[in-house]
């Protein structure tokens, strides 16, 4: 933590001192102290009060003269000082400055915490807690370090697709670290229309589960690009495919999580599609509570629609959107009906094959390896999806009864919507439980 104390009122107005180590530091009237006063007010002792500067937090402390000190025009004891306060002393009015410090991400340097300026202070407490903060000599760099995007500083390259590229960014302003999707400039105008879409839907969303939009622009060379919180954990896919099928104890509070997003999705005012949930677009964040915890964040709302918000259509009757390997078994038959309204039952299924994937590592309908697009296509219409208790029989019948129903063929077999999924999921879990 770093602590300014400047003088707004008094004989010495205008004086400035920075404490930036944790410790004690005596206010008063004697030479000795940390912070002399003038020696001229009768009001004040020679050791009038402490402040006591941790890490995280920074307490006054009175020293028992007979004229206690005032914090914000009332006599203070013992408190907590808060960025802003003012302290009465004798004449003199102090008034304190307070910026909590973090460590880099990357070298967790006790010894050079990050500062974070005023100016650049987080609102919404949600996203604070989500910054994360790194020096930049310490952030990884590849071939594309140097660019800048806006007012961020590329250091290097997250993945990317035909849409385009995802970068790893340093913000030098506030030490901020986020990722930056960002759109080729080849890419049609559909497609960028599409991307900007994405933008103003994420900006709207706000859940503990989704990856938390920090902004958007365009580029003087055309280049259009979304801003949005770096999750550090790697994705679900990538888990699953390095370690195996997750143990459903381990898997529980993930699947929880992601029916809790999907079901803030599916909620009015402005009931969403996500249309493309799969492994891959699961991101994992680290948990405060520990290393073993995961907290996962649903990602890529590209070929995403928010009914009764964004009403720019941009799916033509018919197209097939999604990852076919995930994708809702209508979907392939009939393809996208833009027209008719908000759908749940698409993306029941697709989480409910996330949740088969996390288990078995396979997916609900038999793909061999050889078969191109059209032969998936075909095996999904022709094909039933394997009851997940053939490849799991350990599972407690409660559960896979849940996921099976989720990934049913026939979406009128289906949970009707991800609160009656996720009411299933948990009350087969608490049987699980007991």
């Amino acid at each position: 933590m770093k602590v300014s104390v400047t003088v707004v009122r008094g004989p010495e107005k205008g004086r400035r001192r920075e404490f930036a180590q944790p410790g004690r530091y005596v206010f008063g009237c004697d030479a000795a102290c940390h912070f002399p006063l003038s020696r001229e007010d009768p009001f004040l002792s020679g050791r009038h009060f402490l402040i006591e500067v941790d890490s995280q937090r920074c307490f006054l402390q009175h020293l028992g003269g007979p004229n206690a000190p005032q914090v914000n025009g009332r006599p203070a004891m013992r408190t907590e000082l808060q960025d802003g306060d003012e302290v009465q002393a004798g004449t003199t009015r102090l008034r304190f400055s307070i910026v909590p410090a973090t460590l880099c991400h990357w070298c967790k340097d006790a010894e050079a915490p990050i500062f974070v300026p005023h100016t650049e202070a987080v609102k919404d407490p949600e996203a604070a807690d989500r910054e994360i903060y790194a020096h930049e000599g310490c952030v990884p760099k590849d071939r594309h370090h140097g660019r800048m995007i806006g007012e961020y500083l590329c250091c290097s390259r997250l993945g990317g697709g035909g849409f385009g590229d995802v970068f790893l960014v340093h913000q030098p302003s506030s030490s901020r670290v986020y990722a930056i999707k960002t759109a080729t400039q080849s890419t049609d105008e559909t497609s960028i229309r599409r991307f900007r879409r994405e933008a103003r839907l994420l900006q709207m969303l706000r859940h503990t589960n989704i990856v938390h939009c920090v902004g958007s622009g365009v580029e003087p060379d055309g280049t259009t690009y979304l801003v949005s919180e770096y999750v550090s954990g790697g994705d679900l896919d990538h888990l699953i495919k390095v370690r195996g099928a997750l143990p459903l104890a381990e898997a529980i509070p993930i699947m929880t999580a992601l029916l809790d997003a999907l079901v803030y999705l599916q909620s009015p005012p402005r009931p969403t599609e996500h249309r493309d949930l799969k492994p891959a677009n699961v991101l994992l964040a680290a948990c405060d509570g520990g290393a073993a915890e995961i907290i996962p964040r649903l990602t890529d709302f590209g070929v995403s629609k928010a009914f009764g918000v964004i009403a720019t259509p941009l799916t033509l009757p018919g197209n097939i959107i999604g990852t076919l390997q995930y994708i809702a078994p209508e979907i392939v038959q009939f393809g996208i009906t833009p027209d008719e309204g908000f759908h749940a039952e698409p993306d029941v299924y697709s989480l409910g094959a996330t949740f088969y994937f996390m288990l078995t590592r396979h997916q609900p309908f038999e793909f061999p390896a050889s078969l191109r697009t059209p032969e998936i296509l075909l095996h999904i219409l022709r094909s039933q999806p394997v009851p997940i208790a053939e490849r799991l029989p350990s599972l407690p019948e409660g559960v896979a009864a849940v996921i099976d129903r989720a990934c049913a063929k026939d979406p009128k077999k289906r949970f009707s919507n991800a609160a009656e999924f996720r009411k299933a999921f948990l009350t087969s879990a608490l049987q699980t439980r007991a």
